[in-house]
């Protein structure tokens, strides 16, 4: 008998063992899987469903009234505050970007603890303007106890805990509004006035009569 002949029926043998075994009840391989499988954690979605998206406004204010707005308008992002200007692209995309990738890490069930959570008031509340025109807003509280992050009362009311990362990007929009920085050109160097020169006055040689100029 040929080798692999040999190798192919010892195989065969095998699998038909293994699934033997697996037809008996209680065997240690089903019970792992049957147990992996039971304890997977929910996937849970995104705060934003990424198909309400693109967002075209994102209205950030916090606990003290101080609001910053981007909004896009012709094609270009703009940001408000206190004056509206063009806003630098490449930042606001990324936090528009952000917004659809907020991802809920738990739901918080039968919580009314609002203070405790930093809900009332809010430390910042987030307006949004979606692809169909339509309005969201969300309240954000206080950080988790491990700072990994941050309180959120959706939009429909209920409780759920954002993770901290991407929340702090769309902070920073009221900390440093993210207007476009534009190069302000060097004043031009002063010109010197060059001074006149004086040239010295020359005495007459003895027995020379100075002549003047009629």
């Amino acid at each position: 008998m040929r080798r692999s002949t040999l190798v192919l029926l010892v195989l065969l043998a095998a699998l038909g063992l293994l699934y033997w075994y697996l037809q008996r009840p209680g065997n240690v391989i089903k019970q792992a899987l049957a147990t992996s499988t039971a304890t997977a954690p929910p996937v849970l979605p995104n705060l934003v469903k990424p198909d309400q998206g693109p967002v075209s406004q994102i209205a950030v204010q916090d606990a003290d009234g101080k609001t910053v707005v981007l909004r896009q308008a012709g094609g270009i992002w703009l940001v408000t505050a206190g004056e509206e200007a063009p806003a630098n692209q490449e930042f606001a995309e990324s936090v528009a970007q952000s917004v659809l990738a907020l991802r809920v890490v738990t739901r918080l069930e039968n919580s009314s603890d609002l203070a405790g959570m930093g809900l009332t008031p809010p430390a910042y509340t987030v307006s949004l303007v979606l692809a169909d025109g339509s309005p969201y807003t969300f309240k954000v509280g206080a950080p988790t106890a491990t700072q990994s992050g941050y309180y959120v009362q959706a939009g429909d009311g209920s409780l759920v805990v954002i993770d901290k990362y991407a929340l702090d990007t769309l902070a920073t929009l009221v900390i440093e509004p993210p207007f476009l920085q534009t190069t302000t050109p060097s004043p031009a160097p002063a010109t010197e006035t060059p001074i006149p020169t004086v040239l010295p006055e020359t005495t007459p040689e003895p027995g020379v009569t100075p002549t003047t100029k009629p």
